[in-house]
């Protein structure tokens, strides 16, 4: 795993799809092995 995406959301349903879909979008081309983990703290 070259990169780990730790991201605490509390209250954020609504924003968790771009948020994924921008990490996705602009990690992908650097062609690195990478995890996004959403920490629901609430």
């Amino acid at each position: 795993m070259d990169i780990s995406f730790v991201i605490p959301v509390k209250d954020e349903e609504s924003t968790l799809k771009e948020l994924y879909r921008g990490i996705v979008e602009n990690t992908t081309p650097l062609n690195l092995s990478f995890e996004i983990i959403f920490i629901d703290d609430g």
